[in-house]
C-alpha cells in the first residue's frame, strides 16, 4: 500500500517503541526513517530497539499538532493508531500537519481502529 522505494524519506507520526519504524527500516535499502512521538520514554526505548538491530532511523521528541520537519519533507506518511490517543481538538490540526510534510504525489498511510464521523473522514481528509 505504501509502495517504499530506495531514497524514500519516510515518517512514522506516533512512532511509540518504534516497532513500525524499525520495520520500516528493514524493507528496502535506502530508505530513510524517521519517527517521532511525544513521549520522551518511547523515543529511548525506540532507539534503543533500533541500536540493537543497527538500523537507521531519526528518531524525535515532538508533538503531532507541530510536526519539527519541512513542508513537503516526506514521500510517505505513516501513523498507526495514533488519532485515538489525541484530544479532539487535536485530530485536525494533526492531520493538517500530517498533509504539510506530505511531499505533493506523496503517500499517507493511515490504521486506525476508532471509528470516525463521516465528516472528518471526507471533508478533512479530502
Amino acid at each position: 500500500m505504501a509502495d517504499l522505494r530506495g531514497n524514500a524519506e519516510v515518517l512514522d507520526v506516533g512512532c511509540g517503541t518504534g516497532i513500525l519504524s524499525s520495520r520500516l527500516a528493514g524493507t528496502s535499502e535506502g530508505l530513510i526513517v524517521y519517527g517521532v512521538d511525544i513521549s520522551p520514554h518511547m523515543i529511548r526505548v525506540a532507539r534503543k530497539r533500533g541500536n540493537r538491530r543497527n538500523l537507521q532511523v531519526e528518531y524525535q521528541v515532538g508533538t503531532p499538532v507541530r510536526l519539527p520537519y519541512r513542508d513537503g519533507q516526506f514521500d510517505v506518511v505513516f501513523s498507526c493508531l495514533l488519532f485515538p490517543l489525541l484530544d479532539s481538538s487535536e485530530k485536525e490540526p494533526g492531520l493538517r500537519q500530517i498533509l504539510r510534510v506530505l511531499r505533493p504525489g506523496g503517500r499517507y498511510v493511515c490504521a486506525e481502529l476508532e471509528k470516525y464521523p463521516i465528516r472528518f473522514r471526507g471533508r478533512k481528509l479530502a
